[in-house]
């Protein structure tokens, strides 16, 4: 029996059964500036977006971490990047970052629910891939069709992230290389068709599932790449041009999808989820755009971490349709929103106490529940007062070096490119030089190559965010409290990050080469490690 929930709306509280249809897009790499939104850039060509947004709730305080991996990790585990992955290290297949493999992902989430969902991936993976444990078709997906690491070119499917200059394929399907006749469709094209065939075959009589769709496409991250006819000619710049000409790729992949939905009458019992997993980078020869926020992609400003996004679908009550919601919320928030949503307990199964004994040791979920709040009449309202953006990250060039292998705990001296948001979203705190990438762009960026440089927050900056949204000001000296208040808090919190670095496959077994993994695959990238150590686990290859 499907349990009742409470959706609430301007009319009061309803009871409604759970969606049918939970779709999740998330754009790479997506600029503020690049949509047809309210607030954004209404010469933007992202009409579907922009219509889909005013049905829904823009969700204007939407926040994730300052580059793609521990975004991914975040949305995928319900744990804030500094309790799952902040180092992004995942570009590496043999690396240890990335999901834990202990921890429940929310595709299994959605398993327990009544109806279970069927549950598929496209596109950009990211969260880990050393072993066959880590594949996403081993962590909850029913399918998976998409590239594994950070980067792909988008017609060829090669990978830039293996050092080997597009040497191998990195797309992966199921339990092994995807046929080669996918190699040369553009990558959108590509898993927009393929999660409308899901959803084609997907049968809610005969099955009696419900469906989520997990669509992470690969624009508008580079390589900077496009059909000709997505051009837009009165953009005179050329950088600037394509990377618009992406993200209206994009658009109508995400206009074919949910027209697809529609056509086949599940559009009112649909969830519709867009986000960004950072914003733009702006750095020289990038060619997005973050205006107004202040700065871009791996600083913790605005403008890397407060991204487009927004919920739509039928399922949305219509009396918060068209609104915009202003509440503090984070990505990892979607965990614990979706399982509530579908009457799962969002409790981490593996954290749960068994006969007396803690459950893994990995941190339970940090995500809360905002579905009473981003349906509520009241649109600021929030179930959250703080985020913690980052804690010391990549200092040095050294992913973890803010970790003591002495004491084995947070040296909390070292809060580095560092950020925290505090006080329901008035007060952040911002540490660090933050890569030089602070700098404020105009609405024309990018218009040449030169390369801009800032001096960040070396001592640290204090900015009030209701009054200041783009951190113009710096108020650490006239409001020196809250500074203080808030550096301690940041210190505190750093004495619970937590680095996933767990394998089922030991550190001293021997695993493959890059090389070696390509010419097993057919001359695809994939795990490196298996769990014998023999680098001779059967692939199926589909």
């Amino acid at each position: 029996m499907r349990p009742l929930l409470l959706a609430s709306g301007l009319l009061g509280t309803v009871a409604a059964p759970p969606p049918r249809v939970i779709l999740v897009v998330v754009a790479d790499d997506y600029g503020w500036w690049n949509v047809d939104m309210d607030a954004h850039n209404a010469a933007a060509r992202t009409p579907n977006l922009h219509r889909l947004s005013k049905s829904g709730v823009r969700l204007d305080r939407h926040y994730v971490f300052k580059y793609c991996s521990p975004t991914r990790s975040s949305l995928l585990t319900g744990r804030l990047p500094i309790h799952v992955n902040q180092n992004n290290n995942a570009n590496s297949l043999l690396s240890t970052s990335g999901a834990d493999i202990r921890m429940t992902t929310l595709p299994q989430k959605l398993k327990q629910a009544d109806p279970p969902f069927q549950t598929h991936l496209f596109g950009k993976w990211h969260s880990g891939a050393r072993s066959v444990a880590n594949l996403p078709i081993n962590r909850g997906y029913d399918s998976h069709l998409g590239f594994l690491k950070g980067m792909e070119d988008h017609y060829t499917q090669k990978s830039d992230f293996d050092g080997y200059s597009h040497k191998y394929v990195d797309l992966w399907r199921d339990h092994g290389p995807a046929d080669s006749s996918l190699n040369g469709t553009f990558s959108v094209f590509r898993d927009t068709q393929h999660a409308i065939a899901a959803l084609d075959r997907w049968d809610p009589q005969s099955s009696g599932q419900s469906l989520y769709l997990d669509v992470r496409f690969g624009v508008t991250h580079e390589p900077y790449q496009v059909p000709s006819q997505y051009r837009d000619p009165s953009i005179k710049n050329r950088c600037a041009q394509t990377y618009a000409a992406m993200a209206s790729i994009m658009d109508e992949g995400i206009g074919n999808l949910t027209s697809a939905i529609q056509q086949r009458g599940f559009w009112d019992d649909t969830v519709l989820i867009f986000s960004a997993d950072n914003g733009a980078p702006t750095r020289g020869a990038s060619c997005g755009n973050n205006y107004p926020l202040r700065g871009g992609k791996t600083s913790d400003f605005e403008g890397g971490v407060r991204v487009t996004a927004f919920v739509g679908g039928g399922y949305v009550p219509p009396g918060v349709r068209g609104k915009v919601h202003t509440g503090l919320m984070h990505i990892a928030d979607w965990y614990a929103t979706l399982s509530a949503l579908v009457g799962v307990d969002p409790v981490d199964d593996s954290q749960r106490i068994q006969n007396g004994s803690p459950g893994s040791g990995v941190p339970g979920i940090d995500g809360v529940d905002q579905w009473p709040f981003i349906t509520s009449p009241n649109a600021s309202a929030s179930a959250r007062d703080e985020i913690a953006l980052a804690f010391c990250t990549n200092v040095g060039g050294a992913p973890d070096d803010c970790v003591s292998s002495t004491k084995g705990v947070m040296d909390t001296s070292k809060y580095d490119q560092g950020a925290l948001i505090a006080d329901g979203g008035r007060w952040k705190v911002v540490f660090g030089q933050q890569h030089g990438l602070g700098f404020f762009t105009g609405p024309l960026h990018p218009n040449g190559t030169k390369n801009y440089m800032d001096a960040g927050c070396p001592s640290g900056c204090l900015f009030n965010l209701f009054d200041d949204p783009t951190e113009h000001t710096d108020v650490k000296e006239k409001y020196p409290h809250v500074f203080s208040r808030l550096k301690s808090r940041l210190e505190e919190i750093g004495k619970t990050v937590f680095q996933t670095s767990y394998t089922d496959v030991p550190q001293s077994r021997q695993c493959l080469s890059e090389s070696d993994a390509a010419a097993k695959y057919n001359g695809h990238l994939g795990p490196q490690c298996v769990a014998d150590g023999s680098g001779s686990a059967p692939v199926r290859l589909v």
